[in-house]
Parts: C-alpha cells; structure tokens; sequence
C-alpha cells in the first residue's frame, strides 16, 4: 500500500488542479452538489482495486447528506469552508 501512497497522491493533485481550472472556466447556476469524474484508473498491483478523483462542487448552505466510501477518501478544498462528520469523531471544518 506504501508503494501506491506517492502515484495516488500525485494522481489525485492532479486532478485537483485540473479540476480547479474548469470551474474557474465554468460559470452559470451552480446546482447544489455537482460531482464530476476527472479520473478514473485501476490501481497497478493493488489487486483490482481502482482510483478515482472527483470534483465535488457543493453550493453555499448545500449538503451531501450521510453517505458511505468503500474506500479511502482525500479532501482538497479550492475554495471556502466545508464541515465533515465520521462516526465515533468529532466534527471538522476544511478550509481553502
């Protein structure tokens, strides 16, 4: 898993960049969660397992709602402030 850390790392700020640059381009109604695939790959010698790096763009006052990930999740935020909650830890805010 060490080995795959530095590729998925790079993948996914990758992602984030070109991620930042199309919603810098985009503009219009911002519906209230827009998720967008940038990448999507299978994971060399991770046995099948594959990554993916999304674009989430969630409004102002907007929600996700409770939701699961079956695997490990990164969060990069471009702009503003956002508050996760996981079960069994308390509340954290990310910000920009």
């Amino acid at each position: 898993m060490r080995r795959l850390a530095l590729p998925l790392s790079v993948t996914f700020a990758m992602g984030i960049a070109v991620g930042w640059f199309a919603v810098k381009a985009a503009s219009g109604y911002m519906e209230p969660v827009k998720r967008t695939v940038l990448l999507k790959t299978e994971l060399a010698g991770a046995g099948g397992q594959e990554g993916v790096v999304w674009l989430i763009e969630i409004a102002p006052g907007a929600a996700t709602g409770k939701h699961y990930h079956p695997g490990h999740e990164f969060v990069y935020v471009l702009e503003g402030a956002g508050r996760t909650s996981v079960a069994g830890k308390p509340e954290a805010t990310a910000r920009a």
